[in-house]
């Protein structure tokens, strides 16, 4: 079930981010380097330890700006840091810059090849992508040079058990449990394992060696509510997705397996109400919408089934297209086309923060792409942040001075600001781009803008002439007759 493998994620996030840490909480990882013959850093090695302590627990707080300024500043500062490296790499990653990411780990490895946590953290990145096989190879390095790591072990375990080799994935479990006798996250790894197998009481003993250990790990009480789902003891998965729920009152993938639970045992008031708890939280389920349309179905309420059906169709098409946009950005990382459309899909979907931080990143991927500019200013203006948007456009022009456009739009924003002399100043150098460009070559856009500017500067006469050229080029074109009428009248009101 889709929302068994979304929670499951979620345990793997924690797990990975438990191994998150700088060498230099203990043994500083820049000594290591040295006995290896690396040439290290001009930044003393005591201020560097204190900046990397700290740019790691920017990344394990998701301040990815502050940390990835620390990170360069070591570098800059003459510093051959495989950490800081890594750091950026993760940095990257995150922003969705795989091309990036991956170019930093290599560069922490080739400063390190025995950096264990570099190896683990491109193994699951590469496990991400679908490329098990190079993933592996990481993690077969990484349990070589520390084969008595117990997180090395797990994040190996997840691995296979992601490639779907989940007998390997037990061993890998296994052996991280005879290198500490109470790891819990081993024990849910095994059930998970056992679970894909079939091999349901495996699985329930395995999960329930982990909740002897943590009695509030809601991961385990999950997975053996699906384990016990499987079995059809509905009763007993309800009562452990209801612990989840104790331990974590909005998780949707509970509210998912309660409903589902429900359906298979046609109590259906019952699922529609786990559903709709599910939706209110997550409105945005495809899966849980089609299970509540089912519900719908079964009770004879075929226009609430019909209505949520073609929500989750809705929601179903959103998803494709997010997936295909991101295996676009996977494969084509450095262009910033894949970024600005995955922005494009959150923007009509009303998922406006995701837009824009989609936008930001083809804009940091190439700092000249201009429809990311006028997107995200878009955005900014939509939620009435002017000042948001006024910056947006000035860093378009610290890229492009020549883009008349561009600083149009951005006089328009310093007249809604009542910023007259700013709003002026640009219209004056779009005239002048624009004129210039026009006598070079007169397209139909250079036209287009240029008659705004004369109009927006009261110089009607030469937006009229520039209007009635372009009716000349497209006679049949309503919107330019428009603009023509709405021209003469603003001059008939001034001279008025």
């Amino acid at each position: 079930m889709r929302h068994t493998k979304r929670f499951i994620s979620l345990w793997i996030a924690g797990v990975l981010l438990s191994v998150w840490h700088v060498s230099a909480q203990g043994e500083d990882l820049s000594e290591v380097i040295q006995s290896h013959g690396v040439s290290v850093m001009k930044v003393p090695l005591s201020k560097r330890t204190a900046l990397l302590q700290r740019a790691a627990i920017h990344v394990t707080k998701g301040d990815h700006d502050k940390a990835e300024r620390i990170y360069q500043d070591i570098l800059k500062g003459g510093a051959e840091s495989a950490e800081a490296h890594r750091g950026l790499g993760l940095i990257y990653w995150n922003r969705g810059m795989v091309g990036e990411a991956f170019k930093y780990y290599r560069q922490a490895l080739e400063l390190y090849p025995e950096y264990v946590e570099a190896h683990t953290d491109l193994a699951v990145m590469l496990s991400n992508l679908g490329q098990y096989l190079e993933a592996i190879a990481h993690c077969e390095q990484a349990v070589q040079i520390d084969p008595d790591s117990t997180s090395t072990h797990l994040t190996y375990g997840q691995i296979l058990w992601t490639a779907k080799r989940y007998k390997a994935s037990i061993q890998q479990y296994r052996t991280a449990l005879a290198h500490d006798e109470h790891p819990v996250d081993a024990y849910v790894g095994i059930g998970r394992a056992y679970l894909e197998l079939a091999r349901l009481d495996e699985a329930l003993d395995a999960l329930s060696s982990a909740l002897a250990l943590d009695e509030n790990n809601s991961y385990a009480y999950y997975n053996r509510g699906v384990a016990y789902s499987k079995q059809g003891n509905y009763t007993q998965a309800i009562a452990d997705f209801q612990k989840v729920l104790k331990l974590q009152p909005d998780n949707v993938s509970a509210y998912f397996e309660i409903g589902y639970a429900h359906q298979q045992q046609g109590q259906y008031n019952s699922a529609i109400a786990a559903y709709i708890k599910a939706i209110e939280i997550d409105p945005d389920d495809a899966v849980v919408h089609l299970n509540l349309s089912r519900c719908y179905i079964r009770q004879g309420n075929r226009k609430a089934a019909e209505n949520t059906r073609k929500i989750a169709k809705q929601l179903s098409d959103f998803e494709n297209n997010v997936a295909r946009a991101t295996a676009y950005i996977h494969q084509n990382s450095e262009k910033a086309e894949g970024y600005a459309y995955l922005a494009s899909l959150y923007q009509q979907h009303g998922k406006t923060e995701e837009a824009i931080r989609q936008y930001r990143v083809a804009l940091t991927v190439d700092p000249r792409f201009t429809p990311a500019y006028h997107h995200l200013a878009e955005l900014y203006i939509q939620r009435r942040d002017l000042k948001q948007a006024t910056d947006v456009y000035r860093g378009a022009l610290r890229q492009m001075p020549e883009d008349a456009q561009t600083r149009v739009m951005l006089a328009q924003l310093y007249q809604e600001r009542n910023q007259m002399r700013a709003a002026i100043a640009q219209l004056d150098i779009a005239q002048e781009l624009l004129e210039a460009a026009v006598k070079q070559s007169a397209t139909i856009q250079h036209l287009e803008i240029l008659s705004f500017v004369y109009a927006a500067k009261g110089l009607y006469g030469k937006a009229e002439a520039v209007v009635k050229e372009m009716i000349k080029s497209a006679p049949n074109n309503p919107q330019y007759r428009n603009q023509l009428n709405a021209i003469q009248s603003a001059q008939q009101r001034e001279r008025k």
